[in-house]
């Protein structure tokens, strides 16, 4: 878990080693690296449980996983699937909750701006993929593809 090791007694777990994995993956500031993800993952994950604020919950998931994919693909110059799948299938099923919107069940069933489909969904599409792209420049320091 990243933000709590609550009674693991492990050394890997917790924000110590959330900073550390980031900076080995080549994030050039961890501790903020480190932090926004954590928030993003919890923050946009608690919402999405509940249905609530849902484009902007999978927008923030969305921007975390298409950095994620990024961070792995940028591990080994060779394009590299097989280690890919699972950011790639949750890259599209965050990108189809985001556009799909809430379930009958959820706390955003009856807004109106969770009908979809809805421009606004689109728009949260492209802050997310701006907000990845923002983040890799920033904090991992330039184009992914290099």
């Amino acid at each position: 878990m990243k933000l709590l090791s609550w009674g693991s007694g492990r050394p890997d777990t917790g924000m110590d080693a959330t900073k550390a994995g980031m900076a080995s993956m080549g994030w050039h500031h961890p501790d903020l690296s480190a932090i926004l993800v954590t928030v993003g993952e919890l923050g946009g994950g608690a919402l999405l449980i509940l249905g609530l604020a849902t484009p902007l919950a999978a927008g923030s998931i969305l921007a975390i996983i298409v950095d994620a994919w990024l961070s792995k693909q940028n591990l080994r110059p060779e394009f590299q699937y097989k280690t890919l799948e699972l950011e790639t299938l949750l890259i599209g099923l965050t990108t189809a909750v985001l556009l799909l919107g809430p379930g009958r069940i959820s706390a955003d069933t009856r807004r109106g701006w969770a009908t979809r489909p809805y421009l606004g969904s689109f728009v949260v599409l492209l802050l997310a993929a701006a907000a990845a792209a923002g983040a890799w420049v920033w904090l991992h320091g330039g184009n992914p593809f290099h």
